[in-house]
């Protein structure tokens, strides 16, 4: 991958041991708010 920004810097990275598509469990995106966070807005 390539990335290119407004100073015209480009940095490449590259990927290794690529898994298309695993298996995910719904609790690897589930948030939790950590004990004693402020939660500021919706």
């Amino acid at each position: 991958m390539e990335l290119y920004d407004s100073f015209s810097h480009v940095t490449h990275i590259t990927f290794s041991q690529i898994e298309r598509n695993p298996a995910l469990k719904v609790e690897t995106f589930l948030f939790k708010t950590p004990k004693d966070v402020d939660v500021v807005g919706e």
